[in-house]
C-alpha cells in the first residue's frame, strides 16, 4: 500500500481545487462542500497514516478552504500547524497571504508576503510571488525581484508614487481601508484585484472584483469616492483611484498556483 497516503492527498487537493474552481465561477461559497472535505482532512490527520510533511500539506489545504469562507483565524491556526511540521515557507506565505486577500484585510497580506526570504530564490519561486506581491501593491518587494518577463505595475507605479511624494506604505494603506470597506458590502470574499499605473496620465486604479448587478457596482462606487474623501487628503489622493468593477472568471491569476499546488 505504498504511495496511498500521497495519492489520498493528491485526492484532496483535486476536490478543493474543484471547490475553487466553482467559487470563481458562481462567486457562492460551497459551506457543504467545504465542511464535507474539511471533515475529510480531518480524518486523515488523524488516521496517522501521513508523514510530517504530508500532514503540513493537509493543513495548507484546510487553511485554503476556511480561507474561501474568510474565517482567518481559523486558516491562520492551520498555516501553523503546517509550518510547524515544516512547510514550504513560500507556499505558506502565498496562502497566508491570499487568506488575508479574500476577507480584504491587505496590510496583513503584504506582512505575509515580507517573511519570504527573497536571497537565492529559484525561477518557479520568483514568478508566484511576483504575482502576488503585484496583487497586493507591495512595490517595495517587487523593487528587489527580478521581474523581467513578467506583467507588473511596478516602475510606472513608483515613478507615479515618487512624483506626488508618497511611498508604497502609503498606497497600501488607502487600498486596504477600501478592501475592507468592500468586504462588509459583499457576500463572497474578495477574488479579484487589478492594479493599474498609467505614467503618462500620471494616475494610479485599483480595482477589486465583485459580482452584483451593475446599478449596484456604481452605487458602491460612489460610497468608495466619499469614504475615500472623508477618510485620506493627501496629494496621492489626486492621483489614485480605487474602486470596484463587475469581475470575470477568465480573468482570474492563477499563475501562483502552480507553485502551491506543487508543493
Amino acid at each position: 500500500m505504498a504511495g496511498a497516503p500521497a495519492s489520498k492527498g493528491e485526492e484532496i487537493s483535486s476536490a478543493r481545487l474543484a471547490i475553487e474552481d466553482e467559487l470563481y465561477r458562481t462567486y457562492q461559497v460551497d459551506e457543504l462542500s467545504i465542511a464535507r472535505l474539511a471533515g475529510q482532512i480531518r480524518r486523515l490527520l488523524d488516521s496517522g497514516s501521513f508523514s510530517g510533511r504530508e500532514m503540513a500539506i493537509l493543513y495548507i489545504e484546510l487553511a485554503d478552504l476556511h480561507g474561501y469562507k474568510r474565517d482567518v483565524e481559523k486558516a491562520i491556526g492551520f498555516l501553523r500547524s503546517a509550518e510547524s511540521l515544516g512547510a514550504d515557507r513560500l507556499a505558506l506565505a502565498l496562502v497566508e497571504s491570499t487568506v488575508y486577500m479574500m476577507a480584504g484585510r491587505f496590510l496583513e497580506a503584504v506582512k505575509a508576503l515580507e517573511k519570504v526570504n527573497l536571497e537565492d530564490m529559484t525561477d518557479d519561486q520568483v514568478g508566484p510571488l511576483v504575482s502576488q506581491a503585484n496583487a497586493v501593491c507591495a512595490f517595495h518587494l517587487l523593487e528587489r525581484l527580478p521581474t523581467a518577463g513578467f506583467e507588473t505595475e511596478v516602475d510606472e507605479a513608483v515613478e507615479i508614487l515618487r512624483d506626488c511624494g508618497a511611498t508604497t506604505d502609503d498606497l497600501i494603506l488607502r487600498v486596504d481601508a477600501v478592501a475592507q470597506f468592500v468586504s462588509k458590502e459583499i457576500v463572497h470574499p474578495i477574488l479579484g484585484y487589478k492594479c493599474f499605473a498609467m505614467r503618462s496620465e500620471g494616475c494610479l486604479l485599483y480595482r477589486f472584483g465583485v459580482r452584483m448587478p451593475v446599478e449596484q457596482v456604481a452605487d458602491l462606487n460612489n460610497r468608495i469616492i466619499s469614504f475615500m474623501i472623508k477618510n485620506f487628503d493627501s496629494p496621492l489622493d489626486d492621483v489614485l483611484s480605487i474602486g470596484v468593477m463587475p469581475f470575470k472568471p477568465e480573468n482570474r491569476d492563477d499563475s501562483w498556483r502552480t507553485y502551491h499546488v506543487g508543493i
